[in-house]
Order: structure tokens, then sequence, then C-alpha cells
């Protein structure tokens, strides 16, 4: 007698064929949502997107911190690439601006070069006393001068603190009076650095072109496009936003007018100085003051600790109010509104970083660290920084070096393990199912 062809038929009472598809079916399904997994964190390794903020270094920032800064300087082999990742963050669709005649006039004197010195020394009462003080412009350069000038009144030595004295003629003047001078520095933030002395050269070059008179008030040839392209306004905040927006990316076209015209160096990069120092001088800092808080009880403790001979904090005299510029004031709103820009993010953001990237990874004793934005996006292009080093030092083109060890691979392993139990399972049914058929067909034939 015939089963009744109605009966629900039991799994084992299905044909081999049709639970091998069900077992085909199952294991692709696995498989498929494995290579997913690999491909997500392999993505997310990539990116930096499971790393970094603002005092934490991410999985690859210590890596692309030594490439970019690993000799105490930086590596300025690197400045044209880190200007084309910037271009490519605000002009995603352009080809490629580098060429092979290697790095324009802006690249070159915004990522190496100084601004001058001051140096005290010849002092008879202190004969081994000697300090060079390294300027940085928009980082209380004029303040300093003046605490030294007030410091060294009543001593017997030399101050020299003219505009025209290079950091070459002091280490010179140190070297001739065969003594190791004490040179130090005094920095900021690296993005705020840029924005205060963007918005030194808008005042100097809105006051020019109104006519009014100040000392540096002048604009000498033809401003970069943005300056008449996207007219200042007083009135509208949004402009203001738009015209530092258009400027950052006459910055990233390296337009001539930001290498030929002096103004613009108060927003170049602060660690352009350790380059002076050490690859041209074989010379480097003592020390540095690596924020502009309370500077008028900070330098004072900071020059009595740090070189030899200067007298005691309780004998410096007290600092006068000097050294402010009038752009500090934010007369025109142009420094809120680079602020505003760089505090949305975004791709000007972005770019920032990328063209401060030396000055995070060189000034190590900044109280904020790294800003988060900037973290995610040196992680983000690590492969590009560290070159042919990436493979190797990242570890992340394979599949099992893709998977982060923060306990995503145990989730990979339980995947596979679940895939291999199911192949095991489906096929001890196949093999029941067969056996079944055959006594099926044997009582019925």
């Amino acid at each position: 007698m015939a089963p009744d062809a109605k009966t629900r038929r039991s799994w084992g009472d299905r044909s081999p064929v049709a639970v091998t598809r069900i077992v085909v079916c199952a294991l692709t399904g696995v498989v498929l949502l494995t290579l997913f997994f690999l491909f997500t964190t392999t993505t997310t390794a990539r990116t930096g997107t499971h790393g970094g903020g603002r005092g934490q270094d991410g999985d690859t920032w210590p890596r692309v911190r030594t490439e970019l800064c690993g000799q105490g300087y930086p590596n300025a082999a690197l400045g044209e690439l880190l200007f084309e990742l910037a271009r490519e963050e605000v002009f995603p669709n352009r080809t490629r601006f580098t060429t092979t005649r290697g790095p324009s006039n802006l690249v070159k004197t915004f990522f190496t070069g100084d601004w001058g010195a001051s140096w005290y020394g010849h002092d008879p009462e202190r004969p081994s006393l000697a300090t060079i003080y390294v300027r940085v412009f928009k980082a209380a350069n004029d303040a300093i001068r003046a605490m030294e000038r007030e410091l060294w009144r009543d001593y017997n030595g030399t101050h020299v603190m003219e505009e025209a004295v290079t950091v070459r003629s002091a280490l010179e003047e140190a070297k001739k009076m065969k003594v190791e001078p004490c040179i130090y520095t005094a920095i900021r933030d690296p993005v705020s650095h840029f924005l205060a002395g963007y918005n030194e050269v808008e005042y100097r070059f809105l006051n020019a072109v109104r006519g009014q008179t100040c000392p540096s008030c002048v604009m000498t040839g033809e401003p970069p496009p943005y300056f008449f392209g996207v007219p200042y306004s007083n009135s509208s905040e949004s402009q203001r936003r738009r015209r530092f927006t258009a400027f950052v990316k006459d910055f990233l076209r390296e337009d001539t007018a930001f290498s030929s015209q002096p103004a613009w160096a108060h927003l170049f990069s602060m660690s352009r100085i350790l380059v002076t120092l050490s690859r041209d001088f074989n010379a480097r800092l003592t020390a540095y003051i690596p924020t502009l808080e309370n500077l008028e009880t900070t330098w004072p403790a900071f020059l009595s600790s740090t070189c030899p001979g200067v007298p005691l904090p309780e004998d410096f005299p007290k600092p006068r109010d000097e050294g402010h510029h009038e752009s500090s004031r934010d007369p025109f709103g142009t420094y809120q509104a680079a602020k505003d820009v760089w505090l949305q993010g975004g791709e000007v953001a972005n770019a920032l970083c990328l063209l401060h990237a030396f000055d995070y990874a060189c000034w190590t004793k900044l109280p904020e660290g790294v800003p988060k934005t900037c973290t995610r996006v040196y992680q983000r292009h690590a492969y590009r920084i560290l070159g042919r080093r990436a493979e190797a030092q990242l570890q992340l083109p394979t599949a099992a070096a893709a998977v982060p060890s923060d306990g995503n691979g145990n989730a990979v392993v339980f995947a596979l393990g679940v895939a291999s139990v199911l192949a095991v399972a489906s096929l001890a049914w196949w093999a029941r199912a067969r056996r079944r058929g055959r006594r099926g067909r044997l009582s019925y034939s």
C-alpha cells in the first residue's frame, strides 16, 4: 500500500536533493555574513572610526606621528603630500594637483623657515648664561620680547631683540661666547594659531583697503582671489564664514600671493622652526612653553627653571601690559567666523588638521592634545602618510590582520564555528534521508 501523498512529510522523508539545496543555502548565507563582517572590520580599521579623540591617540596615530616627526623635527618631504590630502578633503572630485616639479614656494615656506629670534648674553656676572628666544608669530611673540626687555634692563649683559635678528645670527653669537645657549619658544594649539594668523592678515588688509593708518596695515601686491571674490560683510556672519572657507580653498590651491606677501607668514606652521634649528644648524630647543595661558606667571617660572643663571621668578620685574595686537579684539569679526567654521567640522576642518599634522606630531606637550576631528582624519589617511611601510606597520590588508584586537576576532571565530557545525549536522541529516529513501523503495517495490 502506497503512503498517503497528502501526509505531511518529515525532514527525514524529504529527498536528498531538497536537503542538499537547504544545506547549500544555509552555508552560503553563513559565508556571506562572515565575509561581510570581515569587510566591515577592515573598513573600520582603515578609516579609524573605532578609536581616537582629544587626548587619546587612535590605533594608528602613534605610527603616523613617528613618520611625521620621528627625528624631533618635521619630515619636510611629506609636506607636499599633506597639502594634497587636504585638497582631497575640500575638492573630492578634483584630479591630483601635485606635479613632478616639486613643492611650491608656499609649501616650502609654510613648513620650513623661521620668524627670527632675540638673545641675551655677554653678562660679566653670568658668563655662562646665553638665552635665545626663537620667535613664533601669533604666539605671544611681542609679549615675550617685552618681558625679556624688562627682565634684562637692569643687567649688564647684551640683549638684542631687533626685527633683523635671525636664528642664525643668535646661534653664531652664542658660539662666539663659547657657551651652550638655552634655546626656547612658546606655542599654542596649532589650528588656533592658524585661525589667529588669518585674523591678523584680514585686520591688516581690510584696514589697508579702507585707508586706515596703522604701522602694519599695508597690502603689497595683489591679494588672493577670495579677498575681493567673496566681499567682506560687517553685518552678515554667514558671509564672513563663506569668506574664510574661500580663503582656505585659495590657500590649498597654493595661490602665489600667500608666499609673496610677508604678512601671511603669521599663519605658517609653528614646527617650521624645528626644521631650521635641527636641519640647518644642528641645534634643538632646550624646552618650550606649550600654552599661552597665564603667560605673565608661567614665563618667569619656565625661564628660571629651564635656563641656568636666570634669576628666580620672584626677582622678575612685574610685566607690563604690552605686546597685544589690536587684531586680537577681533574688530571685523573675522576671527570668530574662522572659529565657527572650524567648530562646525566637515571638509574645511579636516583640511586644517592635515595642514597642521606636523605641529600635532612634533609638539607633544599640548595641554589639550590632538583634537578628536584630527585624530580621525590622521587615521583615515594613515596609509598615504606611511607610504610603503603602511602594510608592515598597520597590518590591515590581510583578512587575519583586518580584525582589531578588541573582541571582534572572537565573533569571527564564533561565526566560522557555527558554519562548521551546520555543515556537519546537515550532512548527517542528508545521509539519514538517503537511508530512509532506500528502505522506502524496498518496502513498496
